[in-house]
């Protein structure tokens, strides 16, 4: 068997089953009228990464990077609603990211436990959605399942 052979079947036996890198948004999150360039990733173990990215003198640079067992990223105006599992019996984390133009970076602005679906709200708080997620969403774009 040649070098050549061995690294295709090497190949062949090792490809992976599709792209992990997912379809790429595009949405003005910086403000600054030009759009923001948002990447997810799969990763293994059912993580998801995102990265998000702006131009800045023509290169470019990034704003946001965040790799966990999300369970799904929403666009939500300006900002990026990060839902994300959590340590706690069943229950998630909804993260509302923001562009801060003093860090120029994403940072989060809200952070909200999600009960887990069986028994409803802690306490018997609201079960009022969250902003971001009432006003005008356009639903989950990036999930560990897409």
């Amino acid at each position: 068997m040649s070098w050549s052979d061995a690294v295709l079947t090497t190949q062949a036996r090792h490809k992976p089953r599709s792209c992990p890198v997912l379809q790429a948004y595009y949405r003005d999150l910086t403000r600054d009228g030009k759009d923001d360039l948002i990447v997810g990733i799969r990763m293994p173990e059912h993580r998801l990464a995102v990265r998000v990215y702006m131009v800045d003198r023509g290169k470019l640079t990034a704003i946001m990077g965040i790799s966990d067992a999300l369970a799904g990223v929403q666009l939500a105006g300006h900002r990026l609603v990060i839902d994300a599992a959590c340590d706690h019996a069943g229950y998630a984390v909804r993260t509302d990211w923001a562009y801060d133009s003093h860090r120029h970076a994403m940072t989060p602005r809200r952070v909200d436990p999600i009960p887990p679906p069986s028994t409803g709200t802690p306490n018997g708080a609201s079960a009022t959605p969250h902003p971001a997620m009432s006003s005008g969403s356009a639903g989950t774009f990036l999930s560990a399942a897409s």
